[in-house]
């Protein structure tokens, strides 16, 4: 197996892969084999003697870990429990380890990591408690300084405002009570448990022999002084491609992290890998034409010679646009044989997605979200279709359809009204979900407290009044009349509305207005909610990406939409003038277009809609910078 696997490594590579002890930094661009490199230097070091228990690599996403845990036991040639390749995760899941192997030893078992939802219920809990009015601070902005605090190493920490301090130590109070963390806790909170308990901190270091770390581009100094409390000696291995870092907003900052990996490892070697297996020279040279200065290790070499010219492609606004890609897929699908589960449409924003999915569903083109629900299984499509529904049932005197016979459940505290799942268990009285049945006796009902029978009153009414309505008004306006008449709204822009979008909504909103009536459109939704659960698990279909959740992937055929001044670069990147031209932004434009290795499209809307009416936007700059030996603008499909 060792020497298999040599023949498929360069020269770099394998200096690289053999590199002995000590510290080392690989400088590795996209297409690189930077997971080659990680997995063969794992593999090489077991086989001179070093256990799989006592290495450590980890790298960014749960996705990237399970695929470089599954790689090495195909490189090894034999089945690993997965006890032993535990040391193969995220920061994250290592962070997690530690802190229950804290727990554990305390006699506090059953700690876990509270969800998004959970963690800013327990914030706005915070907030009320420590008298912060939200005039003062919104919610994301509390998020925001919290992360700010405990997001950096404190040597380099800016002091916080007493009144958030007193807001995240209250925060933390009322999660430990309740056996949890937050996943931004995860890393400061093992870091701190490592360097107040020495016997726990000897024990990981037995595990850490050696330290890989991928990604690293992508690590933030607090990460990197968490990582480096469980090193033990000096036999640390990092790959990452500084042109790739578009991390920023999470505190990783290249600069930064090299400067204090150099002051803590001054006898670092580097090595440079500069060829690119991945990509043709097209794909190649229109990537590199967008990076920017001080990056010379991204002028790569292409091994794949030449390919089909980059094919750049303007619509009339983002629905045509969505079509457009929706064409080219069903094309290449269709002509040349490529499955849809080798290509992806990626954009710089999630609120870009809806748009897409219309798309691709409008031409039966099977999609899967990078770690999102789809559109059609957002929270917010299924509450309001739900307060639809059930308008409808009650218009007609009947109970809901057996399919939507969770539609009470869907909206009995959405937006909230007081009934928790505590109530809803009590409403329940045993059944499985709660019927109409239930429901009315909920407002009478003396054992139920008279917050609960209020609301349950509150929410007839409003079904009554939207009864009245729901088969005399477009089915557009009879979501707008939801949004409007349960405060859907308003929950969504100043509380977050527990992680939904009003994107979504207004998503919502314009698929309605394709409809002639509310049945029909309830009709359509239905079938069109079915035929996804329908779709064969192995099938995923295009994946519909950001650029930031792209990171590390490949396919195929990429297309990248959305490619306008004020989306790519971005307008708050710019940060006050079309002549700014943000390096982040140039980054992260690199790595869309790497992401291809054989097609590459690039789309951009003439227009797009801003306040309700449709406005022109320039092009993109990056698309005026194509070099011409690599692009060529496309007539529209047709």
């Amino acid at each position: 197996m060792a020497q298999a696997a040599t023949h498929q490594l360069d020269e770099l590579q394998r200096a690289a892969v053999d590199h002995g002890d000590g510290p080392l930094e690989v400088i590795a661009g996209p297409g690189a084999g930077k997971t080659l490199i990680l997995v063969e230097r794992a593999a090489r070091l077991y086989e001179r003697g070093t256990p799989l228990t006592g290495m450590i690599l980890v790298t960014f996403t749960t996705r990237a870990a399970g695929e470089m845990r599954e790689r090495l036991q195909v490189r090894l040639g034999m089945d690993v429990d997965g006890r032993t390749l535990r040391n193969v995760s995220t920061i994250h899941a290592l962070a997690y380890r530690i802190l229950r192997a804290v727990k554990k030893k305390t006699g506090q078992p059953g700690w876990r990591v509270a969800d998004e939802n959970e963690a800013y219920d327990v914030l706005r809990q915070a907030m009320a408690e420590t008298g912060i009015p939200r005039e003062l601070y919104t919610p994301a902005e509390l998020a925001r300084q919290i992360e700010a605090i405990r997001g950096l190493p404190e040597d380099v920490r800016v002091p916080a405002d007493e009144s958030v301090l007193a807001l995240y130590g209250r925060y933390r109070q009322i999660l430990a009570k309740a056996r949890k963390w937050d996943l931004g806790e995860l890393v400061p909170a093992a870091l701190e448990a490592l360097r107040k308990d020495e016997v726990l901190a000897s024990l990981f270091r037995r595990l850490c022999l050696h330290l890989m770390v991928d990604e690293w581009q992508d690590v933030s100094l607090l990460e990197y002084e968490f990582l480096k409390e469980l090193l033990d000696g000096d036999n640390i291995f990092v790959v990452g491609s500084p042109a790739q870092s578009i991390y920023g907003w999470r505190r990783a900052h290249y600069d930064a992290l090299a400067e204090r990996f150099r002051r803590d490892f001054p006898h670092a070697g580097t090595i440079v890998l500069q060829r690119n297996y991945r990509s043709t020279r097209q794909i190649v040279e229109a990537a590199t034409s967008l990076v920017p200065d001080g990056y010379s290790e991204a002028r790569m070499e292409p091994e794949k010679g030449d390919g089909p010219p980059v094919e750049v492609h303007i619509a009339y606004d983002p629905d045509s646009e969505a079509d457009l890609a929706a064409q080219l897929l069903e094309r290449y699908h269709e002509e040349e044989g490529l499955s849809y589960q080798h290509t992806a449409v990626l954009f710089r924003e999630w609120r870009q997605s809806p748009a897409i999915e219309r798309g691709l569903t409008a031409r039966g083109i099977p999609y899967t979200l990078a770690d999102r629900f789809t559109f059609y299984e957002r929270p917010e499509v299924r509450e309001i279709l739900s307060y639809l529904i059930l308008a409808r049932a009650m218009r007609h005197s009947r109970p809901a359809e057996e399919d939507d016979s969770g539609a009470l459940e869907a909206v009995i505290n959405v937006p909230p009204r007081g009934i928790g799942p505590n109530s809803l268990h009590r409403l329940r009285a045993g059944q499985p979900y709660l019927t109409w049945t239930l429901f009315f006796a909920g407002m009478v009902r003396p054992e139920l407290r008279d917050q609960v029978r209020q609301s349950c009153l509150e929410l007839f009414e409003l079904l009554a009044t939207l009864s009245r309505q729901v088969d005399d008004v477009p089915p557009e306006r009879m979501v707008q009349e939801v949004v409007e008449r349960t405060g859907y709204r308003t929950w969504l822009e100043e509380d977050f509305g527990a992680g939904r979008s009003v994107y979504a909504v207004e998503a919502l909103q314009k698929e309605a207005a394709s409809h002639g009536s509310t049945a029909g459109f309830l009709r359509a939704m239905r079938a069109t909610m079915r035929a996804r659960l329908d779709t064969r698990p192995g099938d995923r279909g295009v994946t519909l990406s950001s650029i930031h959740g792209a990171k590390g992937l490949e396919w195929p055929l990429v297309i990248v939409v959305g490619l306008y001044e004020g989306s790519l670069p971005h307008v708050m990147a710019r940060n006050g003038g079309a002549t700014k031209d943000p390096p982040d932004e140039r980054r992260l434009a690199y790595v869309a277009l790497s992401r291809a290795a054989e097609h590459l499209h690039l789309t951009a809307p003439r227009h797009v809609e801003a306040n309700g009416s449709l406005v022109a936007v320039p092009p993109s700059r990056y698309l005026g910078e194509l070099p011409q030996s690599t692009g060529v603008l496309a007539a529209p499909v047709p």
